[in-house]
């Protein structure tokens, strides 16, 4: 304990603690990119799964099972615009064909671009099969 009216010096231990301005601005930058990256790729990883669960869809379909690849095609795009997938173009996002022994073979492979910042583009390229029913 000190005396009334005694100042004391803040050395050693009873020094301040924290984060300093340098610190601060570090971690605001760090959240700000990760927050930008997530603003980025988010789009891009949901409009996949929804691509995905229409192939995969489309290939369970008993009906387009034995249906011309043209009738494939359409149900496909129309699947497109009911999910809102406006800036995937479907006929060259899925390739549709048939294979002897495996029936109908969808087949997702594109690439999807978004800025980041400035001249910088996130680019995600997916590329996965999904086999219809015999």
């Amino acid at each position: 304990m000190g005396k009334i009216g005694q100042s004391y010096q803040l050395t050693g231990k009873n020094t301040q603690r924290g984060i300093g301005v340098i610190g601060v601005l570090i971690v605001v930058s760090i959240i700000a990119v990760t927050a930008m990256f997530v603003m980025a790729a988010g789009p891009m990883y949901f409009n996949h799964m929804t691509v995905m669960e229409i192939a995969k869809d489309v290939a369970a379909d008993q009906e387009l099972k034995d249906k011309p690849i043209r009738q494939v095609r359409d149900s496909i795009n129309k699947r497109f615009q009911t999910n809102s997938l406006w800036d995937l173009d479907p006929e060259e996002v899925i390739k549709v064909h048939r294979e002897k022994n495996k029936g109908l073979v969808l087949e997702v492979n594109y690439e999807a671009r978004r800025p980041l910042f400035y001249n910088m583009d996130l680019v995600t390229h997916f590329n996965e099969q999904t086999i219809g029913l015999n």
